[in-house]
């Protein structure tokens, strides 16, 4: 009832804008063999970004699993080194077929899928929705895949079937588009064997009206939340820990 009488009343501008729908594969950072099919609705914030809300389908009623930017090969080459642990590229996504647009005609979808070969993108996923009833614990930085050793045919075909478009086509297909050079710092984990986990901290904060919590006065009473450990060890430069 309240969706019903918002979408009479309310623009949805933002929402409206995400009318392109990509699909393809996403492996966790922290646990490269574990993936999950990411539905895109991606919308174009400027010539060099584009923004993505990601589903765990294209049903009406699929769950929100995650987001994902892109970003431009010039973009991306402006992030300082402990930024480009979290970005991941797409020539491979692209080049193996994997990337799809379901319902576009091929002409059409090869122009989209060109530009995104290029670029980088940064993802992050809330609900691990093939494992958990309900969005559970942190965050979690996810990847695209690199190489046909990633690939696992039993999924492949699945995927062919929901989004109607042959992989093994497409790969043939693209071959012909232009692929330019990874860009350095790109899918890190793939080159370090490190890959990046996010595990929340339990820090002293102030809260207006409230009193100090006891014992919150220090470095030293900084936890890593949900553990009985202390700080993790964290990717050079940044505050994010680095699951070794």
């Amino acid at each position: 009832m309240l969706d019903t009488g918002a979408s009479l009343l309310q623009s949805h501008a933002p929402i409206r804008q995400h009318g392109a729908y990509l699909c393809a594969f996403h492996s966790y950072a922290a646990e490269p063999a574990r993936h999950v099919l990411a539905h895109h609705f991606c919308s174009h914030l400027n010539k060099e970004m584009h923004q993505c809300v990601i589903y765990d389908s294209d049903k009406k009623d699929a769950k929100l699993i995650g987001i994902e930017y892109l970003i431009s090969e010039r973009l991306f080459n402006t992030l300082p080194a402990e930024e480009r642990v979290y970005w991941h590229s797409h020539q491979f996504e692209v080049s193996s077929g994997l990337l799809v647009l379901p319902g576009v005609p091929e002409m059409a979808e090869r122009k989209v899928v060109q530009e995104v070969a290029n670029m980088y993108g940064k993802t992050i996923h809330t609900w691990q929705s093939e494992r958990d009833a309900l969005p559970l614990g942190a965050p979690q930085l996810m990847m695209s895949f690199t190489s046909d050793a990633e690939m696992f045919p039993d999924e492949i075909k699945a995927k062919d079937e929901i989004t109607g478009v042959n992989t093994a086509e497409r790969r043939e297909i693209r071959k012909q588009l232009e692929y330019r050079p990874k860009a350095e710092g790109a899918d890190s984990y793939a080159t370090t064997g490190l890959g990046v986990s996010f595990k929340p901290e339990q820090l002293p904060v102030t809260v207006p009206g409230r009193a100090p919590a006891a014992g919150a006065g220090g470095a030293h009473a900084t936890k890593s939340a949900g553990t009985s450990e202390g700080k993790v060890d964290t990717v050079p430069g940044t505050k994010e820990p680095v699951n070794k």
